[in-house]
C-alpha cells in the first residue's frame, strides 16, 4: 500500500528525499554519525534514543522494534535532512532559544505556541515528571533551571529541554534549546520541527506510561 503524505508534507519529504538519495553514503556516515550497512544498503541511527534504520536511496525509514513500523513522515523528513545535511562537528555546548537562530524571530511566536506551551500544558505542575518520562528517550539531567536535561535526538544534535517551577505569583515556565551547531545540522525549518516533534513524544510518553 502506497504511504499517505499529508498535503503540507508532500512537497518537504519530497525535497529531502531529492537531497538523500543524492548525498554519498560516507559522507553521511561522517557527519552524521550513523553506520551504513552496504549489503542491505541501510543506515542505521538511533532517533530520540530508539534504534532506526533508514532503505538507501529510497528512503524508507522503520522503527527497530518488533513490528518494524514505518517511521511517520514528519520524523522521517528529519532524519532524511539529517543524514543527508549533518556536517559532523563537535558541540559547543552553548545552548540558544529558538529566538536565537537564524531566522528564528519570525516563527518564534508559533514555535512557542506548538512545542513549548504544551510542554508547560502537560507538566508544569510537576516538571519532575517530565525528567522521568525523558530518561526513556536517554536524557541526561543538567543544571539548568528547574529541572533541565538534554536529549539525544539525534547521534550529534541534541535537544535541551529546560523548566522553571512556579509558585504563587509566577506560573511554571518552560523552554526548548538549541545548541549553537545546530544550524550546521538542519536549517531553522527543520530544527523548528524538531523541537515540536520532540516535545510532542515527551507529551505523549508521559500521557500513556
Amino acid at each position: 500500500m502506497e504511504e499517505y503524505i499529508p498535503g503540507n508534507y508532500r512537497g518537504a519529504i519530497t525535497r529531502a528525499h531529492e537531497i538523500f538519495k543524492t548525498a554519498n553514503p560516507d559522507d553521511m556516515v561522517l557527519g552524521s554519525g550513523a553506520k551504513f550497512d552496504r549489503d542491505k544498503s541501510c543506515f542505521y541511527l538511533k532517533y530520540c534514543n530508539l534504534p532506526i534504520e533508514v532503505h538507501y536511496p529510497s528512503g524508507t525509514a522503520h522503527w527497530l522494534d518488533s513490528e518494524k513500523k514505518i517511521i511517520n513522515v514528519s520524523d522521517r523528513y528529519l532524519i532524511l535532512l539529517y543524514l543527508a545535511q549533518s556536517s559532523g562537528l563537535p558541540l559547543r555546548n552553548n545552548w540558544l532559544t529558538f529566538l536565537e537562530l537564524p531566522g528564528g524571530p519570525h516563527h518564534y511566536a508559533p514555535f512557542l505556541k506548538e512545542g513549548v506551551e504544551p510542554l508547560v500544558e502537560a507538566f508544569g505542575k510537576n516538571p519532575e515528571e517530565a525528567w522521568t518520562v525523558a530518561k526513556h528517550f536517554g536524557a541526561t539531567r543538567v543544571t539548568m533551571g528547574s529541572v533541565g536535561f538534554i536529549m539525544p535526538v539525534f547521534p550529534k544534535l541534541p535537544l535541551a529541554f529546560v523548566f522553571w517551577e512556579g509558585d504563587e505569583e509566577f506560573p511554571t515556565k518552560a523552554n526548548i534549546l538549541f545548541d549553537q551547531i545546530s544550524p550546521d545540522y538542519l536549517d531553522t525549518a527543520s530544527l523548528y520541527m524538531l523541537g515540536i516533534n520532540a516535545a510532542r513524544k515527551l507529551i505523549r510518553r508521559n500521557i500513556h506510561q
